[in-house]
């Protein structure tokens, strides 16, 4: 039997997941390097394709590395809406033309023949609350259903904010958790969503009014903050125990991994990540 090309693969997938999305710069899903024509050994997926990623892989044969994040740190994301919108990577392509790093990842993707297809609005729009709902399982806790699709909602396990930081951090092994509002807040319900937390999708999270706390990756902070910290100060008294994006994000890997086994049989699939925490505050002098 012939190798599955890079390209047949990611059209088994897309259509495992009954994507609708178009592919390309617009929703970000698209071959992002490499040939997609070439035929494949093997698939790695990771959730970004960090220099630390790229040195796991094999030497030999073809690798397709299926990935959250784009390696040259390029995002679909908009900011604004009609045609005063920008993209925040406008200019990004010519501003690391000639970057040390780039050249770097370019070697080794070539050296060790890789080929990189970007997996990212498709696998939300068809599983959106699987990040956040791999979130709550690494904290021990059964993910619900509510009010927001990408949103998993659990009872709190501990009865105030300051404990809920302490379980967060202890569960996921971060060194550093970030809260907003008072300490000794009672909590009860909470809402868990993995990666970067906007306006809209806080505000979807929180129509839930039994919701005393949050925990995410992080927030846009001059969006989503402000909104939260109003909302206290408004009166309806809120926890946010934030835990960091690569750490709330990097438990959705094996979801992945396993779905992309499922829809390729016969094709060995594995993950490889950079599980170093990639922020973290020194606290010797607090």
């Amino acid at each position: 039997m012939a190798q599955p090309t890079a390209q047949s693969i990611a059209q088994r997938i897309r259509a495992s997941l009954k994507a609708l999305e178009p592919v390309g710069a617009t929703s970000g899903d698209d071959f992002v390097f490499g040939d997609p024509a070439a035929a494949i050994d093997r698939i790695v997926v990771c959730r970004a394709p960090t220099v630390a990623v790229l040195k796991q892989l094999p030497s030999a044969g073809r690798t397709l590395l299926v990935t959250r994040e784009d390696p040259f740190y390029w995002t679909s994301d908009r900011y604004g809406g009609g045609s005063s919108a920008f993209t925040w990577s406008a200019g990004l392509a010519d501003a690391l033309k000639d970057n040390p790093i780039t050249s770097i990842k370019h070697t080794l993707m070539s050296e060790r023949g890789v080929i990189v297809y970007r997996l990212s609005t498709a696998w939300d729009s068809a599983q959106p609350s699987s990040r956040s709902d791999s979130l709550a399982r690494a904290l021990g806790l059964k993910p619900v259903r509510g009010p927001d699709v990408s949103t998993a909602y659990a009872a709190a396990p501990v009865p105030t904010l300051e404990a809920l930081a302490r379980f967060s951090r202890e569960r996921l092994k971060v060194r550093t958790i970030r809260i907003c509002g008072e300490r000794t807040l009672p909590v009860t319900q909470l809402a868990i969503m993995s990666g970067l937390v906007t306006l809209p999708r806080l505000a979807s999270a929180l129509k839930d009014p039994r919701v005393d706390a949050v925990i995410v990756g992080e927030t846009c902070e001059w969006e989503a903050t402000p909104y939260f910290q109003d909302l206290n100060s408004s009166g309806r008294k809120l926890g946010m125990v934030l835990v960091g994006y690569a750490s709330s994000d990097n438990w959705g890997l094996p979801a992945v991994r396993d779905f992309v086994k499922a829809a390729v049989p016969g094709v060995t699939v594995s993950a490889a990540e950079d599980t170093a925490e990639p922020s973290w505050m020194d606290q010797r002098g607090a």
